[in-house]
């Protein structure tokens, strides 16, 4: 099978100014979330000092429970392709906001990149670059003497500092309105709900 673009995932290499500046802003709103329980308890992914291990004995727990009492139980495995990459921006900013961040550092923070020229790092790339400089690098067709890139519409940059905390913040209204399984636990029915790792879900319904 022939390898494609389709087939790759992309990591970005960012300016470095740009992530220290942005590790010192997003980096505190995740602490505030954290402190005041703002986003739902059971996404595991990207948050300090949480892991797979409560996750993985909810799963236990529930199986456990249908077999006790005889029923079914279904369950199914996500895992969301090029995550990252597809949220459009206006989703984004509106999920930042959800999260009770003002719009101005909402919309700063998903906007930072829009116009920033993406170039993919091949060969070409690097050869047009230590001869022609970056000046050669534009949206147009590559030729012997320039470079072609793509300025972003959707998503944010995987390798940005914003990019988990930016995943977080637009799954939580999701994750806030799927149903739940209830199951019996020190001898009173609690809800089961789907259990996310960062882009990767595990759903478990009767």
């Amino acid at each position: 099978m022939l390898a494609t673009l389709d087939d790759l995932r992309i990591l970005c290499l960012l300016e470095t100014t740009q992530k220290i500046w942005l590790d010192i802003l997003v980096g505190r709103i995740p602490q505030v979330w954290e402190c005041e329980n703002v986003l739902v308890d059971r996404q595991y992914g990207f948050r300090q000092g949480q892991g797979c291990e409560w996750l993985t004995l909810q799963v236990i727990n529930a199986l456990e429970e249908a077999e006790e009492v005889s029923t079914e139980i279904h369950g199914t495995s996500w895992d969301i392709r090029i995550a990252f990459d597809t949220i459009s921006k206006p989703i984004l900013q509106m999920s930042w906001q959800w999260l009770g961040v003002p719009e101005s550092i909402a919309k700063y923070i998903v906007d930072l990149g829009k116009d920033s020229l993406t170039i993919l790092l091949t060969p070409h790339a690097m050869y047009i670059l230590s001869n022609k400089g970056i000046s050669a690098f534009n949206t147009d067709t590559s030729s012997t003497t320039t470079a072609r890139g793509f300025l972003p519409v959707t998503g944010n940059s995987q390798g940005d500092t914003p990019s988990p905390t930016n995943w977080n913040a637009s799954l939580d209204p999701l994750l806030r309105a799927l149903h739940a399984l209830m199951i019996r636990m020190n001898n009173k029915l609690r809800p089961l709900e789907n259990t996310p790792y960062a882009d990767e879900f595990f759903s478990i319904l009767a």
